[in-house]
């Protein structure tokens, strides 16, 4: 993460021209409210062997994802 000293000028610059941009668009969408939490449960089981796996393989997939990326 960046310090504000670190950022360069231009860059900052740019975004905040883009924001406003994106601002003043009259076809910009619009943002949907938040969705209600009330109705869902938060399951605090531990997860199961199964679970686990599938999880750490969708996060190696993500990383695996991600460098790719980075590197084209």
């Amino acid at each position: 993460m960046h310090e504000g000293d670190d950022i360069p000028t231009g860059l900052l610059d740019r975004l905040i021209r883009a924001y406003r941009r994106v601002l003043r668009r009259p076809d910009r969408p619009t943002v949907p409210p938040p969705p209600d939490l009330e109705p869902f449960v938060v399951d605090t089981l531990p997860t199961t062997e199964q679970e686990q796996a599938t999880a750490e393989a969708a996060a190696r997939e993500v990383v695996r994802r991600l460098r790719k990326s980075d590197g084209a």
